[in-house]
């Protein structure tokens, strides 16, 4: 897939076109991810989480059922259980506390410096969420423009039987490979296996450099490898029945009776502009120039 489909296929589900629903990108080298694993298994045992079903956590728009609970690594406050700003890319001064008893999580985090949270996600035995969607564009309070999140997946504990749906076709993401997982199309996820799922989960707002270690290069030669073939394979399909629009009246901006971001009703879709950042200090090669110029190309061609 060449860069301006991919980034079609990035944005499209937006607007209830068919996209890309997930891709396997990076393979993290195995030694590293032994060390990474065992300390997010300690993380979870030792360390507070916060439920995502209870009464004002911004996750339970999502409709979780069974055991499913979250950890935030990335925040003001240095309590993993403060879930308070995850959700917001526009919201500075966040840290991740316990660096020093989790070295290696820490390195990890470091690898992705233009994340906005980073969590350990927590599904139990017969555990997971409702079908729902969450817009990935939106308007940026400080640039006075749309930006376009991207959400990201780290397997650390799975097991054969645990999936991520999008529009109905079931998926498997491997333990110690990252994925690209595409919040705006409408998606769920389930634990039907014997044992707890855990994955490191993480949202950044795609710039130059972002898209360029993610989707082109390698970011941590050291840690990580790009993935041979990106395809993820449907295992089965079973459509759903109905879904809702997450977020979209608790965070992201208000919306029309079927779920449309306002902002993006009062301008088609080929007068939208700049869904990069260009803050990033870090000069790249002429193809990342390209895929701006892709972008803003497969936007104007969404229309």
């Amino acid at each position: 897939m060449n860069t301006e489909n991919l980034i079609r296929g990035m944005v499209n589900p937006n607007f209830d076109r068919p996209g890309v629903d997930c891709r396997r990108l990076l393979k993290v080298e195995p030694n590293f991810f032994a060390a990474l694993k065992s300390e997010v298994l300690e993380f979870v045992e030792r360390e507070s989480s916060s439920n995502m079903a209870s009464a004002n956590h911004p996750l339970k728009s999502t409709g979780p059922y069974g055991n499913a609970s979250v950890f935030s690594l990335y925040n003001h406050s240095g309590d993993p259980g403060d879930f308070r700003h995850n959700n917001s890319p526009f919201i500075g001064n966040k840290w991740f506390a316990k660096a020093q008893q989790y070295p290696n999580i820490d390195r990890f985090l470091r690898v992705f410096p233009e994340k906005f949270n980073f969590r350990i996600n927590l599904l139990g035995n017969r555990s997971g969420l409702k079908p729902h969607q969450v817009y990935t564009i939106v308007p940026s309070p400080q640039r006075g423009q749309q930006v376009l999140l991207c959400r990201f997946h780290l397997p650390i504990v799975t097991n054969d039987s645990s999936y991520v749906i999008f529009r109905g076709n079931y998926h498997h993401f491997e333990a110690g490979e990252i994925y690209f997982f595409n919040n705006a199309t409408v998606h769920t996820a389930c634990n039907e296996g014997s044992g707890t799922r855990i994955h490191l989960v993480w949202d950044v707002v795609l710039t130059e450099e972002a898209f360029y270690n993610y989707f082109v290069g390698t970011p941590e030669e050291t840690l990580l490898t790009r993935a041979a073939d990106p395809t993820v394979p449907v295992l089965k399909r079973q459509p759903f029945r109905s879904y809702r629009p997450a977020f979209a009246n608790s965070f992201y901006e208000k919306t029309n009776k079927v779920g449309i971001p306002t902002a993006l009703l009062a301008q088609p879709i080929n007068k939208l502009r700049g869904l990069f950042f260009k803050h990033s200090s870090l000069h790249r090669p002429s193809r990342m120039d390209i895929g701006v110029n892709a972008l803003r190309s497969a936007v104007a061609s969404s229309g």
